[in-house]
């Protein structure tokens, strides 16, 4: 498994031309393309690893400004629990850092402020709605107490006989009992006829028991009268309590009535000292959050002006490596065409040596004919040696434009060192859909 040069995630090497995580383009083939540049086979290995690193540094820089907008977000969605909590939350303040933040993510800082300001005025509007429900009830409490709040009035207490005054009583109703019987027999009796038995009459019993009952009935209405005038006094007692019971109630009452009226304007006073704060609270938050607003757009028009002038510096350079590339180009097929005519004057260089060798051997025979290839070998040899000051001249000029190579790949380094300390990030996915690159593309097709 092969390992991208810039996020080091891995692929199958030969299966994927572009990379799945960050976009970089994996494949050499001659239609691939690297930043600005049309053939990546063109491009020396040492400019191939600066543009490795370059881009990984990039997509570093990228993964670390997005965990910090995450951290940003988890910090704006933790601000209401900690409003619930009591306290008042600061609004979230833009650390100032090399990393710039994009628009987008700032708008979506400022609705998530509104959000969280709007949330936290329906939970104040909650709150409010809650304590006048509760001063209600309590107004309401005061106006009309319910019975279980008032004392309910003392219910006529028996008398207390005692165990003597029961049983007189018994003993009175045992007697009415006994005396309405003996009436019961003598109306019988009055009705029957007379017997003429040897027996006394029933008018000789009655006179009997007539002083006996009579007695009986006497004392039994003296003891009922004792009991009567005890009873009596009972209930004097008993009223003249019930007199101070009710007197107790009403002073009571009137307590509980001031201390009702207390509780009510104590908590009605609460009620507006805590509205006061909330509105307080509630107008210093908008402040500072308007505060905040308006820093937070002119840090971004600011910054929208740094990015577009760090964008036409990186067209510039853009156009200067684009120049270069077609430089470099030209002087590889002169180099070539050069290259294959120096083959060419090699191969005739071996020629006349063999040819020499074979007039060498024929000397003697052919002395008029060396001497003429001598001078035309001479000739040649001059001739050839124009070529090679010529070639010297085409080398020399080599030399030069590698040197200037040289000194715009350090112009490049420094430029690239200077991009990597901007704030403004743009992820190597990005490139193929600039206008620049599309602009280039244009103009190379």
């Amino acid at each position: 498994m092969a390992e991208c040069p810039v996020c080091q995630a891995q692929y199958v090497s030969g299966k994927v031309d572009r990379c799945h995580v960050c976009g970089w383009q994996l494949s050499n083939t001659s239609t691939s393309r690297l930043g600005p540049f049309r053939l990546e086979h063109q491009v020396s290995a040492t400019a191939l690893m600066g543009l490795e690193a370059w881009a990984r540094h990039m997509w570093t820089t990228v993964q670390q400004q997005k965990n910090r907008i995450a951290q940003l977000q988890s910090a704006q969605s933790l601000s209401p629990a900690t409003m619930l909590s009591g306290q008042t939350p600061e609004p979230l303040k833009p650390t100032h850092s090399h990393s710039t933040e994009q628009p987008e993510d700032l708008i979506d800082w400022i609705v998530g402020c509104f959000a969280q300001a709007d949330q936290e005025r329906s939970q104040l509007l909650f709150q409010i709605s809650q304590l006048r429900a509760e001063l209600q009830r309590l107004a309401n409490l005061v106006d009309h107490p319910t019975p279980a709040q008032i004392s309910p009035p003392p219910q006529a207490i028996a008398p207390d006989l005692g165990p003597s005054n029961l049983e007189q009583q018994a003993q009175i109703t045992a007697i009415q009992e006994a005396q309405g019987a003996l009436a019961a027999e003598l109306r019988q009796l009055q009705q029957q006829p007379p017997l003429a038995l040897d027996l006394p009459s029933l008018e000789d019993m009655t006179a009997q028991l007539q002083p006996y009952i009579e007695g009986r009935l006497a004392t039994l209405t003296t003891q009922q009268q004792h009991s009567a005038a005890h009873v009596q006094n009972q209930l004097v007692d008993f009223q003249e309590r019930i007199q101070a019971l009710q007197t107790q109630q009403g002073e009571q009452q009137a307590q509980f009535q001031q201390h009702i009226t207390e509780q009510h304007q104590q908590f009605h006073d609460q009620l507006n000292d805590h509205m006061a704060a909330i509105h307080d609270n509630h107008g210093q938050r908008l402040e500072r959050l308007e505060g905040a607003i308006a820093h937070q757009t002119q840090t971004l028009y600011s910054q929208n002006g740094q990015i577009q002038h760090q964008q036409n510096q990186w067209e510039k350079v853009l156009a200067a490596q684009t120049e270069l590339a077609k430089t470099v180009a030209s002087l590889q097929a002169q180099v070539t065409a050069q290259a294959a005519t120096n083959q060419s004057h090699h191969n005739a260089l071996e020629v006349l040596q063999l040819q020499g060798e074979q007039v060498l051997t024929r000397q003697d025979q052919q002395q008029q004919q060396i001497t003429t290839l001598q001078s035309g070998m001479e000739m040649f040899q001059a001739r050839t040696g124009a070529e090679q000051a010529a070639m010297a001249g085409q080398l020399q000029k080599l030399s030069n434009l590698a040197g200037q190579m040289d000194q715009l790949e350090s112009g490049l380094a420094g430029v690239q060192k200077a991009l990597q300390n901007l704030p403004r990030i743009v992820t190597p996915s990005h490139r193929s859909t600039a206008a620049v690159y599309t602009r280039y593309q244009q103009s190379s097709n």
